[in-house]
């Protein structure tokens, strides 16, 4: 018979329950990295990807991620600044969507659409093909990579718009920030500058609900076109409503001019009631194009349901397309 070691049968029995507690406090006191974003990939018309931020920090991520200038560092260091440490995150969306624009000899763009994901792949195959081309081949006179891709003659561009929402705990008020903006992903080298059409105005929005029972205490916008071809100005559409403001704007500087780098409009919310009530805030985008005239096409449409933000419309026209986003969490 072994004889029993009561020393060493202690300190089994110790190890043992070290690794029981060290494996109980993996599983009671590790917590996963959870993700704060979550993207919606959408083709029903045209192809948007839309990223949620759920915190603060994925959002300032984004945004550092962007702001690659130092005036757009400067921009967000002062929108930092207003809201200083009395506040509390409330959302984020960021919606991305493709555009294929073609245009006349003269530069008048005749065709705006957003594209689906069947047109943005073959554009994306089309594009690498002409890049390889034109890397590969000694081009003649006369012969140009666009000749030998001649489906994907428009031009291409990514139109980006951003909404974020701030709570301000003191004066109990919301901080809304709404920006958009255009990127040239393809534009044939014998449009040039041409491309983008000067003469008609865009719309850009922002909408909330609440008739009447939420107020707008002040607002902002300004904008800038690529490559310091000036600034954006701006106009007011229905002016002096309790529910949304609006701005009109041309997305080119003008003939051979620069598209839209950033729009970006502020503007402070506060409840009147204290009815516990959500809604939520929207933001619009109209694109026009060729000979539309806006003046008296936008309106606003809001439903029977007060807590819904209205959305902006406008008239019977083929030349126009209007995108949109928005953000729950404000109560009135």
């Amino acid at each position: 018979m072994k004889k029993f070691n009561l020393e060493k049968s202690i300190k089994s029995l110790v190890i043992v329950l070290l690794l029981t507690a060290l494996i109980l406090s993996i599983f009671i006191f590790y917590t996963p990295a959870q993700k704060n974003y979550y993207t919606v990939y959408a083709d029903e018309g045209y192809y948007s990807e839309t990223t949620y931020l759920l915190s603060e920090d994925s959002y300032q991520q984004y945004v550092q991620m962007k702001n690659v200038t130092k005036e757009i560092r400067q921009q967000n260091s002062l929108q930092t600044t207003v809201l200083n440490d009395n506040h509390e995150f409330v959302g984020a969306v960021v919606q991305n969507v493709w555009v294929s624009e073609k245009t006349d000899r003269n530069g008048m763009v005749v065709e705006s659409n957003l594209m689906t994901k069947k047109e943005l792949d073959e554009f994306k195959e089309a594009q690498a093909l002409a890049q390889n081309l034109s890397q590969s081949t000694t081009l003649t006179t006369g012969e140009t990579t666009g000749e030998k891709v001649e489906d994907s003659e428009a031009s291409k561009y990514r139109l980006t718009i951003e909404l974020a929402v701030y709570h301000i705990m003191p004066a109990d008020t919301y901080y809304v920030v709404a920006k958009s903006s255009w990127k040239q992903e393809w534009v044939w080298f014998w449009m040039g500058n041409e491309a983008a059409e000067e003469g008609s105005e865009d719309v850009m929005g922002i909408t909330w609900g609440g008739s009447g029972r939420i107020k707008a205490l002040n607002n902002s916008i300004s904008g800038r076109y690529y490559d310091n071809a000036g600034s954006v100005t701006f106009y007011p559409v229905e002016e002096g409503r309790f529910d949304a403001y609006i701005w009109s704007f041309l997305e080119k500087s003008g003939w051979c001019g620069k598209e839209l780098q950033d729009a970006t409009a502020t503007l402070t919310l506060k409840s009147l009631t204290n009815e516990n009530t959500e809604t939520n805030i929207k933001l619009s985008y109209i694109h026009t194009y060729n000979s539309i005239d806006i003046s008296g096409s936008i309106g606003i449409s809001a439903g029977s349901d007060i807590s819904v933000a209205p959305s902006l419309t406008i008239g019977a026209t083929s030349d126009a397309w209007k995108i949109g986003i928005d953000c729950g969490g404000i109560f009135y």
